[in-house]
């Protein structure tokens, strides 16, 4: 018979969880610091970037917390980028100027899955709200984590790409190294 175990953040979610059950807050979500959303986030990056190195580091202030992750070469912004935008905990609508935040799943393996948000549609805004059920029975619902996810890539240049950098649209990234176009006439 083989047992699998669970993340330590989820077992730590889990029995917070069960202190809860019978007391006011049943309801609540349970809260993950920035630092232990920081560490999932590393882990979920080597897991799909093996090969590449980043750096996570988690920032709080007055108004917050975000999460800078940087790299070089490697992945393209955006591949990364799909992967730490589930680590965010907050969303922004500034039609209305609004911050408004999040709830996600824990998973038993430490993974992350978007939970639920009250929206701004409410208040005049253009997000709705939305609530996702729990993908698995045993899912833990947590709150709290970085407002924001940032990610930063640095690219030794275009002088390492195939890719003419002179010919691409004004501000689009060049599809082979992600660099900006240079800024100029468009041929």
């Amino acid at each position: 018979m083989e047992t699998t175990t669970n993340h330590p953040l989820y077992e730590k979610a889990r029995a917070a969880q069960e202190q809860m059950q019978g007391s006011p807050y049943a309801h609540s979500r349970v809260y993950l610091t920035p630092a232990e959303v920081a560490g999932l986030l590393r882990e979920r990056l080597k897991r799909e970037f093996p090969t590449t190195k980043f750096s996570v580091k988690r920032h709080c202030y007055s108004g917050g917390s975000s999460i800078d992750v940087r790299w070089a070469e490697g992945p393209l912004l955006q591949e990364v980028e799909r992967v730490a935008d589930g680590y965010s905990f907050a969303r922004f609508d500034s039609s209305i100027d609004l911050k408004t935040y999040t709830s996600h799943w824990l998973l038993e393996n430490g993974s992350l899955v978007f939970a639920s948000t009250p929206g701004t549609a409410a208040s005049g805004g253009y997000h709705p709200a939305l609530d996702n059920p729990a993908p698995t029975a045993a899912a833990v619902k947590v709150g709290g984590g970085p407002d924001h996810v940032f990610c930063h890539r640095a690219v030794s240049g275009p002088a390492h790409c195939h890719v003419d950098h002179d010919r691409l649209p004004y501000g689009g990234p060049c599809p082979a190294c992600g660099s900006p176009a240079r800024r100029g006439e468009v041929y």
